[in-house]
């Protein structure tokens, strides 16, 4: 990690896996091509489970290559807008550096994973996983969970990926204006 003023620690970045509203796994294709998707995703301890299906692209890159990057992205702030008058004063006081780095920036926080990935055969953690991933996305809905078990189980896919090595960073303002550096939670 280039910017190691901004990184987070191992819980710090189990914490944006729980809030990301998707992540994006890269693979290799089967010509030896980047391919990155968009996914579902749900956190168990040290595992995410990813929704697919059995067939298709992902399926046959990963079973050529089970190698996957993760990437996850929780909360993220824009930069309020600056005045005129506020660029002209900062250029009068020798500030200018200062308030453009503010003002075109972005509040970020994000986990990246480098890990292995593979389809999930038990149906109890296939059950499992299931369960945790419709908790996140449709929480008013569990009391159908189970009739829909029933009817979907053996043909839907889940994706398991143990969490060994990741990394976090994250870029955060305080109150006061200061950039919250190596690991400052407040």
């Amino acid at each position: 990690m280039r910017r190691k003023d901004r990184e987070m620690g191992r819980e710090f970045g189990l914490s944006v896996i729980d809030k990301a509203e998707y992540v994006v796994v890269s693979m290799v294709d089967t010509e030896g091509n980047p391919y990155g998707v968009p996914m579902s995703v749900a956190r168990v301890d040290d595992r995410v489970y990813l929704h697919a299906a059995h067939t298709g692209k992902k399926a046959e890159c990963l079973e050529k290559n089970p190698q996957v990057h993760l990437t996850f992205v929780g909360d993220v702030k824009r930069a309020e807008p600056y005045s005129e008058e506020a660029f002209v004063s900062a250029r009068q006081s020798g500030k200018i550096g200062d308030l453009v780095g503010k003002a075109f920036t972005t509040e970020f926080e994000s986990a990246m994973a480098w890990a292995k990935a593979e389809f999930i055969e038990d149906d109890r953690e296939k059950s499992e996983a299931l369960r945790a991933i419709c908790r996140k996305y449709t929480p008013g809905s569990m009391e159908l969970f189970d009739t829909a078990m029933d009817a979907s189980l053996k043909v839907t896919g889940i994706i398991r990926v143990d969490l060994h090595e990741m990394s976090a960073k994250r870029k955060k303002y305080d109150e006061s204006g200061q950039e919250m550096k190596w690991g400052r939670m407040e």
